[in-house]
């Protein structure tokens, strides 16, 4: 791909110009919230702090920035891949498998869509699915580690707060603790740039984030499929009682499963099944869809395991509903079409469902995994 977008003119990675630019722009003193970069709604919307990871990159040409991006991007990739498989095979599936490069291949594949896109606009989420893998991986021997990764996802995207409660079900107190200093620490940072001009960025991080979804859309959310199958007005007060139902639902499931080991299968798909069920929450992009690549390969390997036909063709339609959606298989205006008509967000809840589903069968009868 790294060949082909230089070929075609496409090496553009846009979305990392945003991150770039707002970092080129903190150092000189410059405006970083409210002005476009690049394109109509390249505003960057991520905290100071995050502005500031990104300082190293801004010392160099934007060519070069994007280069070293690019594989960083691809690094992640490979990366989350592979820990995912370990993770799977340690605590999750119960004997060994055969031709296990099979799988990574095509746990790669159920998401190559979204990476595609993620890899040509430059974005963070496959970077954020890294931390967040680590952390998971982490929270029972390393939890001051596993704190201080999710306080850098909160400092992203504030709504992957949501995250943390099977931790604080759990009673994950050294994990909490870190990250809450570490979120302090990191708030705190960008005073070294003088307190005045500290305080104006966090505002104008705040009022970015307030005015997200003015200009961007989702047809992919719960509350315009609601919207769209029911005729229920799609407001602010429908997703925030959505999002709170939701974290009243997760916390209900964490205190049920708080007695397993924080490795067991059920809150490896309660962990992972929060951090997917994100873009079907909140207004963001459809490469955000990548983050269900844990339930993805959580479902590849339990079927590896055993194969149910059954399951198997499900698993398939939801395989081709989430990635199939390419203007180059489709064309630009169906796959305008199939976007507005929330199939990405319909496959992403089946897929959740799904992986529920497999998990509540093997708690009730180990036999049948």
């Amino acid at each position: 791909m790294f060949v082909l977008e230089h070929l075609n003119g496409r090496f553009w990675l846009n979305d990392f110009r945003v991150y770039w630019s707002a970092a080129d722009a903190l150092l000189h003193g410059q405006q970083v919230y409210g002005l476009p970069f690049g394109e109509s709604t390249g505003f960057f919307k991520y905290s100071p702090f995050v502005a500031m990871l990104f300082v190293p990159f801004a010392l160099l040409p934007f060519h070069v920035a994007s280069v070293v991006w690019f594989w960083c991007i691809a690094g992640a990739t490979i990366a989350v891949i592979i820990r995912l498989h370990r993770l799977l095979l340690q605590h999750i599936v119960l004997g060994p498998l055969a031709r296990p490069n099979l799988l990574l291949v095509l746990s790669l594949l159920c998401v190559a869509n979204h990476v595609v896109r993620e890899l040509h606009l430059g974005n963070v989420n496959m970077m954020l699915l890294l931390l967040a893998v680590v952390a998971y991986a982490s929270a029972d021997q390393r939890p001051r580690l596993a704190g201080v990764l999710l306080a850098v996802l909160f400092m992203v995207k504030p709504y992957l707060c949501i995250l943390v409660i099977p931790f604080l079900v759990r009673g994950h107190w050294k994990l909490v603790g870190a990250g809450v200093a570490a979120g302090v620490a990191m708030l705190a940072l960008p005073v070294v740039f003088g307190f005045s001009h500290s305080f104006d960025l966090h505002s104008a991080w705040l009022q970015s984030m307030v005015q997200h979804g003015d200009y961007l859309t989702s047809g992919n959310t719960i509350s315009s499929l609601l919207h769209r199958t029911t005729g229920v007005t799609d407001t602010a007060p429908l997703q925030v009682g959505i999002i709170a139902l939701t974290m009243v639902v997760a916390t209900i499931l964490a205190w049920r499963l708080h007695k397993e080991g924080p490795m067991s299968m059920g809150n490896y798909v309660l962990f992972f099944g929060l951090l997917a069920l994100v873009p079907n929450l909140v207004i963001t992009d459809t490469q955000h869809f990548l983050l269900a690549l844990p339930l993805f390969s959580f479902a590849i390997h339990k079927l590896a395991e055993r194969r149910a036909p059954i399951v198997l063709g499900l698993f398939i339609v939801i395989c081709i509903l989430h990635g199939a959606n390419s203007s180059d298989l489709l064309g630009s205006e169906l796959s305008d079409k199939v976007n507005a008509w929330g199939v990405l967000g319909v496959a992403n809840l089946m897929l959740i469902a799904l992986s529920a589903g497999i998990a509540c069968r093997q708690l009730n009868d180990p036999r049948t995994a």
